[in-house]
């Protein structure tokens, strides 16, 4: 009897874990459905139909940095300072950090700025977070930066990514892979640095990868982490690591006339297929959005 409802228990759980996870993909997914078509108005100068797109997405999730501070950026544009420097407090709320950050310089001069304000937004957001999690991560992070500027030590820089990298995936295994929710944008930010050094710089980096790659995949799936996110390694490291060619149209490259055109895609023909697959937009989006030339043999559905 006890282990009949040992199984029923443990049954309503992964039933109770799916429909998180299921609720995650939906709203990630309503997330950047709205996010992607504020990104483009932002590009196209268009700053009140983008913050009416980011209103919609900010419903869903509000942990992505860069777009507060686009949404602040928009509302400054229009001559709405109140609304703008209130998405900088939201972006404080999820881990900004605007003490070294050049674009506040002209808003210190502003009557309307309240760095108190600011400082109890961040201080709630290292209440809400591991911030143990956070601050190992952050550890690393320092760590790694500082063999970024020792020009022609690769030994000493593989040497400190590949031990980067093995803690990380020592956290991963104990703490799983980092969210928004637990760490915000920079923790997560950290971890993809540190994982992109690791596996491209590092001695073990394409062993490593075998364990990270479905880690990364299910984050996704599960509505965790950001598609781009994963996108950006996947094509950066099947490229370094012998297929000469990305799937997901992540990188870019410039012609001798100055513009930005997206590298050779693995059977091109089907990128948009496998962009839907992890909840990126069509690759006409980016071309439109930032200005690139799509690669040869791709046609927009």
């Amino acid at each position: 009897m006890k282990i009949l409802f040992g199984l029923l228990l443990f049954s309503q759980c992964l039933i109770a874990d799916a429909q998180t996870d299921s609720a995650s993909r939906q709203r990630m997914r309503s997330y950047l459905s709205h996010a992607d078509k504020a990104r483009a108005f932002t590009a196209d100068k268009e700053y009140a139909a983008s913050i009416a797109e980011y209103k919609q997405a900010f419903r869903y999730a509000q942990y992505y940095v860069p777009d507060l501070l686009s949404c602040s950026e928009n509302f400054s544009a229009l001559g709405n300072m109140d609304s703008a420097f209130g998405m900088l407090v939201v972006a404080a709320a999820n881990g900004y950090d605007w003490h070294d950050d050049p674009n506040l310089t002209a808003w210190r001069q502003n009557p309307i700025f309240d760095e108190a304000k600011l400082q109890k937004a961040r201080a709630d957001f290292y209440r809400r977070v591991d911030r143990e999690y956070l601050e190992l991560l952050g550890s690393l992070m320092v760590k790694d930066q500082s063999v970024r500027g020792i020009h022609g030590d690769t030994a000493r820089m593989a040497a400190v990514d590949s031990a980067d990298m093995e803690m990380l995936a020592q956290l991963v295994r104990a703490k799983g892979f980092p969210r928004y929710d637990r760490v915000g944008y920079v923790g997560v930010t950290d971890a993809f640095v540190l994982l992109l050094h690791g596996l491209l710089n590092g001695v073990h980096g394409q062993k490593m990868w075998t364990y990270f790659q479905p880690v990364l995949y299910s984050e996704v799936q599960k509505g965790y982490l950001m598609p781009d996110y994963y996108a950006f390694v996947y094509d950066r490291v099947v490229s370094d690591y012998g297929r000469l060619e990305q799937c997901y149209g992540t990188h870019f490259d410039y012609s001798p006339q100055g513009t930005v055109v997206i590298t050779p895609i693995y059977d091109v023909a089907r990128v948009d297929t496998r962009r839907a697959e992890i909840g990126l937009p069509p690759l006409h989006y980016m071309t439109k959005t930032y200005h690139m030339t799509a690669p040869q043999g791709y046609k927009a559905r």
